[in-house]
């Protein structure tokens, strides 16, 4: 799978809500990204190495789960929708919050393919 293909099942994973927290929460600090979609942002993110004092720790943490290669742009999802407004969480927190999106990713990736 590609990583375009990837974050585009991301996206498609997340409810609207979560959709909305995570571009509502970009958007707010970077202005310029108005109307992009979520898998526009990821791959800015990702291939900018965007926020790796998350991202390694995170995937130090969960290196052994299934569907290991979706932890960076989940962790950048889970990351985005934690910041929002009166939302914190410890560490163990965020990465079990990770860790749920990685496994939706997967579900998803295999209904698709069972298309």
């Amino acid at each position: 799978m590609d990583t375009v293909a990837e974050y585009v099942i991301i996206d498609q994973t997340l409810t609207d809500e979560e959709r909305k927290m995570f571009l509502d929460t970009f958007i707010a600090a970077n202005p310029s990204w108005k109307g992009a979609l979520v898998a526009d942002v990821l791959a800015m993110l990702v291939d900018s190495d965007a926020r790796l004092d998350v991202t390694e720790p995170t995937c130090e943490a969960l290196g052994n789960i299934t569907g290991k290669a979706h932890i960076v742009p989940c962790a950048l999802v889970v990351l985005f929708i934690g910041n929002a407004p009166g939302d914190s969480s410890g560490f163990n927190s965020f990465t079990e919050e990770v860790k749920s999106l990685v496994n939706r990713v997967v579900d998803k990736i295999f209904d698709v393919g069972d298309e």
